[in-house]
């Protein structure tokens, strides 16, 4: 049986509509990262890219061989969402898109216009949406969750 290809990518456009990042810039996106850290290699082959560190996206065999590409960025990158679903369903109509970011939590209507699935929730919390529960590896084998996690310097009062 042939593994579902997700693509995660994190789009970028800053508020001026510039079209590189900074890959010096820090911090990075993190999301989809974690998002393919989730993900259970023997059930799906995870391809991840990231506008605002290696410039726009461009590929679009990637966008032909993926069965679900997943979107995340910040509130001016949605539009450049719009763009990279828009370019999928172009070269690949059977693809399924979702979107995930703070906009997608702040206006989760106008998202759903756009795209297949609007998850607004925070990205570990995957496994309780329809797209990842099939591909959600247990977590003994999430790539990036420490086993113990570090106390905070500050109580969370102070923060």
């Amino acid at each position: 049986m042939k593994k579902p290809r997700v693509l995660i990518l994190n789009c970028y456009s800053d508020n001026h509509r510039g079209a590189a990042g900074n890959a010096r810039f820090v911090p990075q996106a993190m999301t989809g990262a974690v998002l393919a850290g989730h993900m259970h290699r023997e059930k799906v082959e995870v391809a991840l890219d990231c506008e605002f560190h290696g410039g726009p996206f461009e590929d679009l065999d990637k966008l032909r061989r993926a069965d679900l590409l997943v979107l995340t960025g910040l509130n001016p990158a949605f539009d450049r969402m719009k763009q990279v679903s828009a370019y999928a369903r172009t070269v690949n109509p059977g693809i399924a898109v979702a979107m995930g970011g703070p906009l997608a939590r702040a206006l989760p209507g106008l998202s759903r216009r756009y795209f297949d699935h609007v998850c607004t929730g925070d990205v570990e919390q995957i496994g309780s949406h329809d797209i990842g529960r099939a591909h959600i590896a247990d977590p003994d084998q999430v790539a990036h969750v420490p086993r113990r996690l570090p106390r905070p310097l500050h109580p969370p009062s102070c923060m």
